[in-house]
C-alpha cells in the first residue's frame, strides 16, 4: 500500500517505489451512499482513504463539536447500510477532530459509544 522513503538509494526498485507514492489529500469529500453528506478532508495514500477529518475554528466551534459531529451524524450505518468510508476495517484507518490548538483521533466509529483519545503535541 505504501513505501516510506528508503534508507539507502542501493535498491533502484525500492526507490522507484517510493517515487511512485502518492499521497493526496480531498476536501468536502461525500461519504454517505444515501445522501449528499461530507467530511471536510479525507487523505488518500496511493488512492486509498486512510484518515478522515472534521474541522473546527475556535472562533466558531470547539473540539468537542467536532467529537459530537463524528458521533452523532458519521454513523457507519445509514438505513442498515454500510457507509464505506466510515466502516471500521473497511476503508479509513483513523478519523481525526481537529481544532486550532488540539486534536482528537479514534479509529472505530461506534455512534454514542465512540471514543476519542487526544493526538496533541503541544502548540
Amino acid at each position: 500500500m505504501a513505501r516510506f522513503r528508503p534508507e539507502t538509494t542501493l535498491n533502484a526498485t525500492t526507490n522507484a517505489d517510493y517515487a511512485a507514492m502518492r499521497v493526496r489529500v480531498m476536501r468536502q469529500v461525500h461519504f454517505s451512499t444515501a445522501d449528499q453528506r461530507t467530511i471536510e478532508l479525507v487523505f488518500f495514500v496511493n488512492g486509498l482513504p486512510v484518515a478522515t477529518v472534521e474541522l473546527k475554528t475556535d472562533f466558531t466551534q470547539l473540539l468537542d463539536e467536532a467529537i459530537q459531529q463524528y458521533r452523532k451524524k458519521r454513523n457507519p450505518l445509514t438505513n442498515g447500510r454500510r457507509e464505506p468510508l466510515l466502516s471500521f476495517g473497511h476503508r479509513a484507518l483513523v478519523h481525526f477532530a481537529v481544532s486550532n490548538d488540539l486534536a482528537a483521533m479514534t479509529t472505530r466509529l461506534e455512534g454514542e459509544k465512540t471514543h476519542f483519545l487526544p493526538f496533541n503535541t503541544g502548540f
